[in-house]
């Protein structure tokens, strides 16, 4: 019996550190997550190509031009939703136009999805305070919930504070699930109505999410009829407003991308069972050791959303072209449900160990409380959770720019400003704005249309329009120079950079501060005509940067 004594003690302080590291890791995820946000908020350049796509956006809604227009060389629009855009040109109010707007929306909404799984996750769970040590089950879940969430900020690779509409269309879909889930069926139909106006692929997720009140077809009818109701009469509006080109540019041009099987095979295999394998392995612990009640409303709610969210991301993911962005629904949905089975897990075992405590003879202590499996399968169960969390542990500074790599930003745009004429940078087009020069459309929104467009079965007439401007703009050598992040010889199928791109810009230059890339992609290069096509000589623009001017001799 004393020999017993030491077990008991030890297995209690183990239960009691398994439980404040795991809490500890998942805040501490959190903080990751703010401290490297926040000191990304600022930085005055793109920190992914897309964001120039998006500021342009975000530009034309404050000087009233429309959205969803022709491409052009000038202009091409992303291929989402508008309500991001609008979102943004409201916050420039409080910050300027610039990319701090839309990163600071994105920071935002990813605070408001780590409410929202906090609140699915906590009022999922029995009110009944069960841990020792004043430690509260809902409490404990539903922080796990959020730290399971804060961890994938790592796994995509730092998508969440990104100017893009991916986490406030999430973050208005986590809102439409605990609406839904508290019972506010018009509430929810509302909301998904607006994440669908934030990013249009939301909609199979949001019309499986309503389908779970099957159940109660009071319920049913009025979430479904609100959200049928308000989308078929937003996008009637939009397109209206804008005739043609909204369904265009949100419905027909991103279904040109084809698909592939790899990517579904890399998305099960490495982006869901590598990345959060001990998470999985705890929802199906719980499926096989406290299994819902499947004529439950809450089961019934989790198997819809679970479809929607994460075989619609499956589909997603197949696309060519598609990123890690693409995970991040089936990653709150993981986050939600691996929180919850948790929770119950610990529910049944620890209603058990109580079971056994009662039984127990005094005499014994708690000796046979903490042999029972019961207390093993805890114990495993909060150790299988803190490794999920650890794993991923990052410095904040991973994902922050350093002084090296703004800098040579800023040489870059030194070296554009001593360049006269237009200057094109595909990929970059805010770094000719911040040089005085003409801004052309952003790289991104560029290659989407014109590949979308290649893998139809007939070229768009809008596509070929586009490839044909940059194609006679280079042949005239209307650019002073062009700056590319790659070497054009060693683009496999770039369709806007026409097969004879080096016969009329074969002067190759080093662009300044190229060598400084660590966390975003930057120009690496700089091609200009011979020096006897132009008036320009890049030899005496740039004295002592290495010029290769082999090709024009």
């Amino acid at each position: 019996m004393e020999s017993g004594s030491p077990r008991v003690i030890n297995s209690q302080n183990a239960a009691k550190l398994l439980r404040l590291s795991a809490a500890s890791l998942s805040v501490l995820f959190v903080l990751d997550f703010l401290l490297s946000a926040f000191n990304r908020l600022t930085y005055t350049f793109d920190l992914e190509w897309v964001e120039e796509v998006n500021l342009q956006e975000v530009d034309r809604v404050l000087h009233h031009l429309p959205l969803y227009v022709a491409p052009s060389i000038h202009y091409t629009p992303n291929s989402y939703a508008p309500v991001f855009y609008w979102v943004s040109a409201f916050v420039t109010r409080f910050t300027g136009l610039s990319f701090v707007a839309m990163r600071l929306v994105s920071i935002l909404s990813t605070i408001g999805i780590f409410v929202g799984i906090f609140a699915l996750v906590f009022f999922e769970l029995p009110a009944r305070s069960i841990l020792q040590h004043k430690y509260s089950i809902r409490l404990l879940s539903a922080v796990i919930g959020v730290g399971l969430f804060a961890i994938t900020y790592h796994i995509t690779q730092a998508f969440f504070d990104v100017g893009r509409v991916d986490m406030l269309s999430m973050y208005i879909s986590v809102m439409a699930l605990l609406a839904g889930r508290r019972r506010y069926p018009v509430v929810a139909g509302m909301l998904w109505v607006v994440a669908f106006q934030t990013k249009q692929g939301v909609l199979p997720v949001a019309l499986l999410a309503l389908c779970s009140e099957w159940q109660n077809p009071r319920r049913l009818f009025r979430g479904m009829g609100t959200f049928l109701a308000l989308a078929t009469g937003s996008v009637a509006w939009f397109s209206h407003q804008q005739p043609g080109w909204y369904i265009r540019w949100l419905f027909i041009i991103p279904n040109g991308w084809p698909l592939e099987i790899t990517p579904g095979l890399i998305y099960f295999e490495k982006d869901l069972g590598a990345a959060l394998s001990c998470a999985i392995l705890i929802i199906m612990a719980g499926l096989l050791f406290a299994p819902p009640n499947w004529r439950n409303s809450a089961a019934s709610f989790y198997l819809f959303t679970g479809f929607g969210m994460v075989l619609f991301t499956a589909f997603l993911r197949i696309h060519l072209g598609a990123a890690l962005n693409a995970v991040i629904p089936a990653y709150i949905w993981i986050a939600i449900v691996t929180a919850i089975s948790f929770g119950r897990l610990c529910l049944l075992w620890e209603n058990r160990i109580t079971s056994v405590t009662t039984t127990t003879n005094p005499q014994f202590g708690s000796g046979v409380l903490h042999a029972s499996p019961a207390a093993i399968a805890l114990v495993l169960l909060l150790v299988t959770i803190n490794l999920q969390l650890a794993i991923y542990l990052y410095p904040p500074s991973r994902y922050v720019p350093t002084s090296e790599e703004k800098r040579g930003r800023i040489e870059f745009i030194h070296q554009m400003q001593a360049l006269p004429g237009d200057i094109l940078v595909f990929e970059h087009p805010q770094y000719s704005a911040f040089s005085g020069h003409t801004s052309y459309a952003g790289g991104a929104s560029v290659e989407f249309v014109l590949y979308s467009s290649l893998f139809r079965k007939q070229r768009s007439a809008d596509a070929a329009t586009v490839q044909a401007a940059y194609a006679d703009l280079i042949h005239q050598r209307h650019f002073t120079a062009i700056a590319l992040d790659t070497a054009a010889d060693s683009f496999d199928e770039a369709l806007w950079l026409p097969s004879d791109f080096e016969k009329y810009y074969p002067v190759r230059a080093l662009a300044a501060g190229g060598k400084f890339q660590t966390i975003t992609r930057s120009p690496q290069f700089l091609y200009f005509p011979c020096p006897s096509a132009i008036k320009s000589d890049p030899t005496v623009l740039f004295p002592g940067i290495l010029i290769d001017l082999s090709r024009c001799h």
